[in-house]
């Protein structure tokens, strides 16, 4: 119980899931971790393998925390014993991306800035970018949240955030940022 309850805490990234606009919050947080990162001068392979270790924690905590969802979701508290079954379906579970599950969102905005100058300007402009992508899903980003499960929670914000970066790319090369 304890390993869920720690899991559970990394995926919401503690009291930021169960915020008003939560993946909002979470992006704003990773706002700060990215300038951060940028003050102390990191390369960029370092930056890469921070990304891929922290999509791998990710991934760890969002399974354990549906597991934890099915097992122990709303079901009990409404006094019905629905089991497992109920959390397997379009709504929940597999195939629903809860919103307090907030890391992905962490993990898709700090794909945003791989390799990005960082400038106050760049971080509101790549954060607004990253925000939309994710809220629209735009370029088949909603059949990558469709595939379900972990993989499907995460995949359609590091998909947007790949979009994101791509058009931060953009922006910087042609000098409009």
């Amino acid at each position: 119980m304890m390993q869920n309850s720690f899991s559970k805490f990394l995926a919401t990234l503690g009291p930021i899931g169960y915020l008003p606009a939560p993946g909002t919050w979470a992006s704003c947080a990773t706002l700060i971790v990215v300038y951060f990162l940028h003050l102390l001068n990191i390369s960029h392979v370092v930056y890469a393998v921070l990304i891929v270790l922290f999509t791998i924690v990710a991934w760890y905590a969002v399974v354990h925390t549906l597991d934890f969802f099915r097992t122990w979701g709303p079901h009990r508290q409404m006094g019905q014993n629905w089991g497992p079954r109920f959390f397997c379906n379009k709504n929940w579970g597999l195939n629903h991306d809860p919103s307090e599950i907030v890391v992905d969102e962490a993990v898709g905005c700090m794909v945003t800035f791989f390799m990005i100058p960082i400038t106050m300007r760049v971080l509101i402009i790549g954060f607004i970018l990253f925000r939309l992508f994710d809220i629209a899903k735009p370029c088949g980003l909603k059949r990558l949240e469709k595939m379900g499960g972990a993989w499907g929670i995460l995949l359609d914000d590091i998909g947007a955030g790949l979009l994101s970066n791509v058009m931060l790319n953009l922006l910087l090369f042609f000098s409009v940022i």
